[in-house]
């Protein structure tokens, strides 16, 4: 009988550890939802504009999310990540989001892309772009680039992207971003944004370009496995000492990451990923990619180095005329790179009667470096948004260090000495030192007036931006946009546009319409951080960038023979634009 209890005892001891365990996770879960919610209701600018615009309760949000925790007996750490996006979600905001710390992954080795058809059932059909033949052999999939995408583990493939799309992104942002984000989401999943990973094999149904077979193609998810163990299934008493230390890097990316956008400049996607920048085989669908998918405009008459930062080149339109064309791969660079583009400018300026400037793909970047190329092509001063800012007590630090700072800068060479030679390739001059001062006073003064709020005001005092020393192109201008442009993809368009200097092309921008701020906290959760919006950004006409994005002058999307005959309906439709822009200057 003794036996038997000890028995009984040795095998409940592990569920007992497990309980105890499982309860600690969800009190934790639960206090970083309290920290996350705080967050968002101190810092998070566009609170009640998405009340507005959106319908967003947050604290309904937020209670809804408890009370999942709460009513089921465990939940795992990957279930409370997914919990955590779909809140952020529920903001329709390309700016917030959470990084977790995870190591899973699932890719598949092609991409695809979806084109408008009024005549299919859907409206919409979907086609390969691109394969890494480097991770298949042509035996195993015996595709090409442009063959139809049908089905997806036997379900219609716009029904599966829909599904993507709602589980992803949320129901209430941008459907148009949205489809676009679910389309790369497709073949490519990370567990660091908190996304479902699958793994084994999938079945997916294609049809040929060519031969207009249908085949069956069965693949396998190039899977790595989740190697951080979850916290609520671990032991409670024999790992707290590794706990303790898993958790101590913590303190240096919480300094690494709270830092003010004052400090930092940065307007970027949530769900961007900066390394991909760096990946040694570039894919042309890849966001950020220095050179896209996009072919040739026409006979190309010189051309960038392949080393050069920017794919740019001279061709000849129909009509004759030499016209030019940059990539702007990304706002994620500085001075260098502003020297490298008005380099550019200036062959342009003598050699071409046009410009197409193409920032397709664009995940955002650094407000500053984004002004200073804009710089590159005022002809006339461009005025930039203001935007209203959360206050708190950091950035009323800032303002009152940074004052004694700026008044005591006399001349220019102060100046550079205190500030530098440039933001983000944006010339430092004398009245730059006197806006920036003047900016700093009313963050002081709103802050003692109680305004939490503030009005309208240039970030940094920058309020304009004129002709950039270094070069300046003066002639017509079209900029190439889509669903894919965020954040400073969305505001260098606005700003051309606003100020009449460039006819936009293509679809609208995401609309992520503010600067980002970045934070993180001591957690079990393996939560990395998260970012939210710190200021609602407005254009010329009052109305914000948030959710509207920028519409383009000229309406174009992707259309069947796009992705199936290398966008010769595009490039007719830029060259077409260009001939008119010719014409009328």
């Amino acid at each position: 009988m003794k036996l038997n209890t000890i028995y009984a005892l040795i095998f409940l001891l592990p569920s007992l550890l497990f309980g105890s365990q499982s309860e600690l996770a969800k009190k934790r879960m639960l206090e970083d939802l309290n920290f996350l919610q705080q967050s968002l209701e101190v810092r998070y600018a566009p609170l009640e504009w998405k009340r507005s615009y959106v319908g967003l309760n947050l604290e309904k949000e937020f209670e809804q999310a408890r009370k999942e925790i709460q009513q089921k007996p465990h939940v795992t750490t990957k279930e409370f990540q997914r919990l955590v996006s779909k809140v952020l979600n529920s903001l329709a905001d390309y700016h917030v989001g959470a990084q977790f710390y995870s190591t899973e992954r699932s890719k598949l080795p092609f991409a695809v892309k979806s084109a408008l058809d009024p005549e299919s059932e859907s409206g919409r059909r979907y086609f390969i772009v691109h394969i890494d033949w480097s991770k298949i052999s042509r035996l195993a999939f015996p595709l090409s680039v442009g063959d139809e995408l049908l089905e997806w583990d036997g379900q219609p493939i716009d029904k599966v992207v829909k599904e993507l799309c709602k589980q992803e992104f949320g129901v209430r942002n941008f459907e148009g971003t949205n489809l676009a984000l679910a389309e790369e989401t497709l073949t490519e999943r990370y567990g660091f944004l908190g996304q479902h990973v699958p793994s084994g094999l999938i079945k997916l149904k294609f049809k040929s370009s060519k031969s207009l077979q249908i085949q069956d193609v069965v693949m396998k998810w190039e899977y790595r496995a989740e190697r951080i163990k979850d916290f609520s299934s671990l032991g409670a008493s024999k790992d707290k000492n590794k706990l303790v230390q898993a958790n101590l890097p913590l303190q240096k990316i919480e300094q690494g990451m709270q830092q003010s956008i004052l400090q930092q400049g940065m307007m970027v996607a949530a769900h961007f990923d900066p390394v991909r920048l760096h990946q040694s085989v570039e894919n042309p669908y890849e966001r950020g990619s220095r050179s896209n998918y996009l072919p040739n405009l026409g006979k190309v008459i010189w051309k960038s180095h392949a080393k050069d930062r920017f794919h740019a080149y001279i061709f000849s339109a129909p009509s004759g005329n030499l016209v030019g064309y940059i990539r702007i791969p990304h706002y994620m660079a500085d001075e260098e790179e502003t020297k490298e583009f008005c380099a550019l400018m200036r062959i342009f300026e003598n050699a071409t009667n046009a410009l197409v400037i193409d920032q397709m793909d664009n995940p955002g970047g650094s407000i500053f470096y984004l002004y200073s190329l804009a710089s590159a092509l005022a002809n006339k001063p461009i005025d930039v948004p203001k935007h209203h800012i959360n206050l708190t007590q950091e950035e009323v630090n800032m303002a009152v260090r940074r004052l004694p700072e700026l008044e005591s800068i006399h001349n220019l060479e102060d100046a550079h000495e205190v500030i530098g030679d440039s933001i983000g390739g944006l010339p430092v001059t004398m009245q730059t030192v006197e806006k920036m001062k003047q900016f700093f006073y009313k963050i002081i003064e709103e802050w003692n007036e109680g305004k939490l709020y503030t009005d309208p005001l240039h970030v940094f005092g920058i309020d304009k931006v004129t002709a950039h020393p270094d070069g300046c192109y003066t002639k017509p201008v079209l900029v190439l946009v889509n669903h894919l442009d965020f954040s400073g993809g969305d505001f260098f368009p606005a700003i051309l546009q606003d100020s009449g200097r460039a006819v936009i092309l293509g679809t609208r921008t995401a609309g992520a319409g503010g600067y980002v701020l970045a934070t993180s906290h001591p957690n079990h959760n393996g939560i990395a951080g998260f970012t939210i919006t710190g200021s609602v950004a407005e254009r010329a006409n009052k109305e914000p960038i948030e959710n509207l994005g920028v519409k383009p002058d000229i309406e174009y999307a992707m259309q069947v023979e796009d992705l199936q005959h290398n966008y010769r309906s595009y490039v007719n439709k830029i060259l077409e634009t260009v001939e008119s822009l010719l014409h009328k200057s």
